[in-house]
């Protein structure tokens, strides 16, 4: 018996359930064994297997795959040639539901990792229209020019001589799923056709009040995503805002009309990324420059405790990361919290009074 034969059987007994990687986008495809042809026992059936796929448990390495990417695009942002967002679908989404499934029950999904994923083709396409609506408009918010250099320029003609257009200067890349920013990216939908008869016969049969609804179990995908749009500066900057405002006013994917896809801000996703940005900026600082910005990231509450009972840990701490600039710490905390520290001198609370003299001593001491 082949290796391939193996797994087919495999997947007959259903063994998916317990894949320590388990693929959605497979079982999808080729795991639905229960056929009945009674149509009752088929739509139970049917509802119930999309409901076992999408609570099958995101592979552990999409995790590592996803956290390669996120490194990939921070770069790209960290040399100013992306602009990155954090969205969340408030509600559900659709993507993919026009394109091949066996179940007529169509997603897309990351063909090795079996999550979803809205592609960059139909961002950028998203944008655009929405970008066109904004064309020489009412706030002319997009002028021609600005147009073409986003999303290209069509090929023009001048006395039968084709230029051959322009390429745009942004590209918009795929957006990936976030691990973790919900238990599952699946959930299973139910949606009602009412009127089944008059668009299969493309509006021959007239619809009626006394058409009987059909429902079909559809996929629907939740969470949060990243997004990413490479180029230069600015431009990416202002494409990543125009695709922010698409996202959010007009929505992607399927079924937008019914309140399907629209996003939201993902603060934290987005705060956690910009902290990672944040990082990569202070590394290609000078030491001393570092310094004073991790100085300077402390609260007041931090302050108190890191110069008042923790001073001796505090101080060991910031020795072992800025070596040889032990000195300039204390001149650095002077400039950056002197004010502030002098306030303390007959603060009511203990742990401040400790940590102006802890810092007015070794600042004595040079």
């Amino acid at each position: 018996m082949t290796r391939m034969a193996r797994i087919r059987m495999a997947l007959e007994r259903d063994h998916y359930r317990s894949a320590s990687n388990p693929h959605t986008g497979l079982v999808l495809d080729r795991c639905l064994q229960d056929w009945p042809s009674d149509e009752t026992k088929k739509g139970e059936a049917f509802v119930k297997f999309i409901r076992e796929a999408c609570e099958l448990p995101v592979a552990p390495v999409y995790s590592a795959a996803y956290e390669r990417w996120r490194e990939t695009v921070l770069e790209a942002a960290h040399c100013n040639q992306a602009a990155l967002w954090c969205g969340q679908v408030e509600g559900r989404l659709f993507i993919g539901m026009g394109g091949v499934s066996p179940l007529e029950a169509a997603i897309t999904l990351h063909h090795t990792y079996g999550t979803p994923i809205l592609p960059g083709s139909a961002l950028k396409g998203l944008t655009r229209a929405y970008a066109f609506e904004q064309v020489e408009g009412g706030k002319r918010r997009v002028d021609r020019n600005t147009f073409d250099v986003l999303f290209g320029r069509e090929p023009a003609s001048d006395c039968d001589h084709w230029d051959g257009g322009d390429a745009g200067y942004l590209i918009f890349n795929d957006a990936w799923w976030i691990p973790g920013s919900i238990a599952s990216p699946l959930a299973s939908e139910i949606i009602t056709v009412h009127h089944a008869d008059y668009y299969t016969s493309q509006g021959k049969n007239p619809a009626t009040d006394f058409d009987s609804p059909t429902p079909n179990a559809q996929i629907a995908v939740q969470g949060s995503f990243l997004f990413s749009v490479e180029g230069v500066g600015e431009w990416a900057g202002f494409g990543m805002e125009l695709l922010k405002a698409a996202l959010q006013q007009w929505g992607v994917g399927a079924k937008t009309s019914a309140g399907y896809g629209y996003f939201v801000e993902d603060g934290p996703s987005l705060r956690a990324l910009n902290k990672s940005l944040a990082t990569r900026k202070q590394q290609d600082m000078p030491v001393e420059e570092q310094l004073r910005a991790t100085l300077a990231g402390w609260s007041e509450k931090q302050l108190a405790e890191y110069l008042g009972k923790d001073w001796k840990k505090t101080m060991e701490t910031l020795s072992s990361q800025y070596p040889g600039l032990e000195e300039a710490c204390i001149l650095l905390l002077d400039e950056v919290w002197g004010d502030v520290l002098k306030t303390w001198e007959n603060s009511d609370s203990k742990n401040c009074q400790k940590a102006y003299k802890k810092w007015k001593n070794a600042l004595d001491d040079l």
